[in-house]
Parts: C-alpha cells; structure tokens; sequence
C-alpha cells in the first residue's frame, strides 16, 4: 500500500508473489521429476528376478570350490587379460573364464582366458571397464570368490578359496 491513500492492485504488490513462490517451485520441481521417471529407464530391476536368482543358485551348486587354495591376479593392458593362477597341487586347466558385470548398466562380459607357454592365462578383453564392476575368475573345476571393484580395472586379485574336504 502506498502512503498517500491509493491502493495498488494486489498483483502490483510483493508479498503475494512471494507467497506464491514456493508452490510454484515445488510444481516445477514435481513435473521435472516426473518426466524424468517417465523417460528414464532403471535398468537394475529385472521382471524375471526370482528365476535369475534360482539359476545362480542352480550354477553354485554346481561349480565346486577348489580342494586347494588358490590365488589369481588377473592385470588388464591394452585390451589384454592376463591371469596368473598359482596352482598348488592341482593340475592345470586349459582355460578360464573371467567374468566382468557392472550393475549400473546391466551389462556383463565373459572373456575366456587360455593358457600360454609361459603359464599364463591370457584373453583379449577390450576397453577395461570404469566405474563399479563386480568380476569372477572360474574353470570348469573350480570358482574362485568374487571380487568388486570401483574405478578403472587394471589390477584384480582374487582371494584364497578352500572347497570342503
């Protein structure tokens, strides 16, 4: 209001602006997250999770844990893999897998690693992956426990595993 007796119009004045200021950013802010959940897909939840998680189960049961322990760096350069598998007391298998899921994006790479001259391990892998990764070193014979990771992959080493006598 003024001091020399006019009235001003209600929409001429700041306070009911300002009142109405955080309604209408809430507002906003509500159509802007709904279009985004709209729009966006979240990759990380599964239709068929029970199924999924039964065949893990079924895959576990089924890969026996090594009667030895054993202990594998596996060091990716230049799209290689190369996995160093000290062996102690078992024979050598031909090849392992080694295998590379990042849960944010739903994807999951197999690389098969067969044995070299030298003992070695070796697989071609491709742009090492970034971000969180999850990576499991396994044969027909045995399962080495999983390993995760955060940043980019250049160095994985995989803990002792005893199996049960």
């Amino acid at each position: 209001m003024r001091v020399d007796g006019d009235v001003r119009p209600w929409f001429r004045q700041a306070w009911p602006w300002l009142l109405m200021a955080a309604p209408a950013a809430s507002i906003v802010g509500g159509v802007v997250l709904w279009s985004l959940a709209v729009a966006t897909d979240d990759g990380l939840v599964a239709t068929d999770y029970y199924k999924r998680g039964l065949a893990i189960n079924r895959r576990l049961a089924h890969t026996p844990a090594p009667r030895v322990p054993l202990h594998a760096t596996v060091r990716v350069k230049d799209g290689l893999a190369v996995a160093r598998i000290e062996e102690i007391g078992m024979p050598a298998v031909p090849t392992v897998r080694l295998t590379i899921e990042q849960p944010a994006s739903s994807s999951k790479r197999v690389v098969l690693l067969a044995r070299d001259a030298s003992g070695a391990y070796v697989g071609t892998l491709g742009p090492p992956p970034t971000g969180r990764w999850i990576a499991t070193l396994e044969s027909d014979a045995w399962r080495l426990p999983t390993t995760t990771g955060l940043g980019s992959m250049t160095e994985v080493r995989f803990g002792t595993s005893q199996g049960a006598s």
